[in-house]
Parts: structure tokens; C-alpha cells; sequence
């Protein structure tokens, strides 16, 4: 029987006797259980933020140039494309911060990369044979890349000019495209730098302007290599119909992204141990194999 002056817990094993832990449980006011949701979601944030600000110490300290941005399995669309846009260079105030550039309560983290891209397995050097850019075999190389030969002689006019701005320096250009062949942006990387690179804001000013599908993005290597990992995550990133590599030596690839995505580390590793492991000294033939061995992620890349 219930009598004044009863405990609640009295009460509670009176009405519902072996469940009053459980209901106890189930009537804690929502603004409680929320509040406290909250204030571990918060706390979770402000130590992400303390501990990517000392992986920002140690980048500097330790003079680390560039970083990727990795994700758990089952990350949030957001994480996942900023993972697949990086490499992403230390300092620079376009390269994503953890949990500022993503969201409250994220798990992601920021690894340094000990190599800068492309450099290891360079092909070559990097000054331009004019002669040979000047050829109608060169000029050649763009007159199928689209079924548009206005957009194609609007390729080869700016792979020219990529050409004969970076000869014999290590800066990169970038030229993205609308399906008509117009330039809708372009950027130009410091010289002597492996890198350009284009902001995500301005990513999703293109798309949302264009498409995904419809852009055709351009840039060189002055490593001579054909396209890296970090080409192809950023072809996926920046939603390109294909992408086209202008090497220094003269040689053009177009590439494209698959529909599946995947860390740019998986195909740079693949060319890593392929050469490392001795299947062959042959540079551009570890990228072929690579491409091979990753088909399933729907890539592709021809040689003109």
C-alpha cells in the first residue's frame, strides 16, 4: 500500500515490482538525457580540436609539408571527399582542419606524408622540348581527345601555354573546362612546388554551376609521370567528365574516376611497392600496372 512519507523508490517497487531501475530510466526527463548527449558530443569536439591543434605543432615542428586527411570506415559524405580531395599542404588556410572543416563530434585525423607527391619517381627532367611541342605528332595527340574540334583546339592551346610558362621549374598549372571549352578556372602553383590545387569552396561553386560530368580538368607534370592517385581522387572530387595530364617530355593522359571511391594511397602505394618489390625499374609501366590492378574501381587512363 502506498502511504505519505514514501520514498520514490518505495513507490516505484510497489507499482512495478524487480522494475524500478528500468523505469526510473525510461522517465528521466528527454531535456536530461539531451543535456548530457550534448555535453559529451561537446567535450568530444573541444578534445578534437585541442588534439589537431598539437598534430598542427608537430607538423611544424617537425617540418611536415603535406598531410592527409583520414576517415574511419562509415564516415560522413563530408570526410569521405575531403579525404579523397588531399594531399593537403601545412599551413595553407585552404587545407581542412579537424573539426572545423568538418563537423561537431568528428573522428577523423590528420597524418603527415613523409614524400612529396610525385617526386620519387621522377621520369626524366623537367625542361620542355619545343621543338617537338611545336610538331604536328604533339599537336596531334589532342585532335580525338573530345568529338568537339573547338574544345580540342582550346586543349592544345592551353597545354601549350602550360608548357612554355613551367619549363625547367617543378610549378604546376591547373585549367578546368566547361563541356563548350571554356575556362571556368584556373590556378597556378608556386614555382618549384609539385602541387596546384583549387579550393572546396570553389569545387562546389563548379558543380553547382555546372555539373557534375561536365567539366574537363588539365594540368602538368613536370615529374613526367602519368596520373597519380591524388589525380584520380580529385577528378571524383571536383566531378570531372576526365582529366588531362601534360607532361614536360611531350606525352598526354587522359584519365578518368570511377564510381567507387578510394584513399589516392592505395594506387601511389601499388606504384611504390611494385618498383620497390623489383617487378620492374620502368616507372611508367608501374602506373600502367597499377591502373590495371585498381580497374575495379572503375579507373581509367589512356596515353595519346
Amino acid at each position: 500500500m502506498v502511504s505519505q512519507g514514501m520514498r520514490a523508490e518505495d513507490i516505484a517497487n510497489h507499482f512495478y515490482p524487480g522494475n524500478a531501475e528500468s523505469m526510473r530510466a525510461d522517465n528521466i526527463p528527454k531535456i536530461l538525457r539531451d543535456a548530457t548527449v550534448k555535453a559529451k558530443r561537446t567535450a568530444r569536439t573541444e578534445a578534437a580540436a585541442r588534439e589537431d591543434a598539437i598534430v598542427e605543432q608537430t607538423f611544424k615542428v617537425n617540418n611536415v609539408k603535406y598531410f592527409n586527411w583520414i576517415i574511419e570506415p562509415g564516415a560522413c559524405q563530408k570526410c569521405t571527399l575531403l579525404a579523397m580531395s588531399g594531399p593537403y599542404k601545412v599551413g595553407d588556410e585552404d587545407s581542412p582542419r579537424v573539426p572545423e572543416s568538418s563537423h561537431p563530434n568528428c573522428r577523423c585525423r590528420r597524418m603527415s606524408i613523409s614524400v612529396e607527391r610525385g617526386d620519387k619517381n621522377r621520369i626524366g627532367d623537367n625542361k620542355v622540348d619545343f621543338d617537338f611541342i611545336d610538331s604536328d605528332e604533339f599537336k596531334s595527340k589532342f585532335d580525338n581527345l573530345t568529338d568537339d574540334p573547338k574544345v580540342n583546339q582550346q586543349l592544345r592551346k592551353y597545354a601549350i601555354a602550360m608548357l612554355t610558362h613551367r619549363t625547367g621549374t617543378d610549378g604546376e598549372d591547373s585549367y578546368i573546362f566547361d563541356s563548350a571549352g571554356n575556362v571556368v578556372n584556373k590556378s597556378f602553383g608556386n614555382s618549384n612546388k609539385l602541387e596546384v590545387s583549387v579550393s572546396s569552396e570553389r569545387v562546389k561553386e563548379l558543380i553547382s554551376e555546372y555539373g557534375r560530368g561536365t567539366m574537363i580538368g588539365m594540368h602538368n607534370h613536370p615529374t613526367n609521370v602519368p596520373p597519380t592517385g591524388s589525380d584520380y581522387t580529385a577528378s571524383g572530387f571536383r566531378g570531372y567528365s576526365f582529366g588531362i595530364v601534360v607532361t614536360h617530355d611531350g606525352n598526354i593522359y587522359k584519365y578518368s574516376h570511377g564510381n567507387r571511391p578510394f584513399h589516392q594511397h592505395l594506387f601511389d602505394k601499388n606504384v611504390e611497392d611494385i618498383i620497390k618489390n623489383g617487378y620492374t625499374d620502368d616507372v611508367e609501366r608501374a602506373y600502367n600496372e597499377t591502373v590495371k590492378k585498381l580497374e575495379g574501381y572503375g579507373i581509367k587512363c589512356e596515353k595519346l
